[in-house]
C-alpha cells in the first residue's frame, strides 16, 4: 500500500473514531438530563438510589442492564 493510500485510511479511521466518540458522548449526556427511573423498564423492579446517582439517567437495573449489555455484546461481535 502506498503512503498517501495508508495515510489516506488513517484519516478515515481517525474520523470514525472521533465521529464515534461524539455521538457517544452525545448520547450520555442526553441521558444524564433525563431523570432516572425508580423502577427498572424491563423488570419493573425498584432501582436503588445508589445506581440512579452513579449513573444518572438510568432506565435500568443492573441485572436487566448487564443481559441488555451482553445480548448487544453477541449481537456485535
Amino acid at each position: 500500500m502506498s503512503n498517501r493510500a495508508f495515510d489516506h485510511a488513517s484519516k478515515l479511521e481517525q474520523d470514525e473514531r472521533e465521529s464515534s466518540w461524539q455521538a457517544h458522548h452525545q448520547m450520555m449526556e442526553a441521558q444524564a438530563a433525563t431523570p432516572s427511573a425508580t423502577r427498572c423498564a424491563v423488570c419493573h423492579d425498584p432501582i436503588p438510589q445508589e445506581r440512579r446517582e452513579a449513573y444518572p439517567g438510568c432506565q435500568t437495573c443492573v441485572h436487566c442492564q448487564a443481559e441488555l449489555d451482553d445480548a448487544l455484546n453477541r449481537h456485535h461481535y
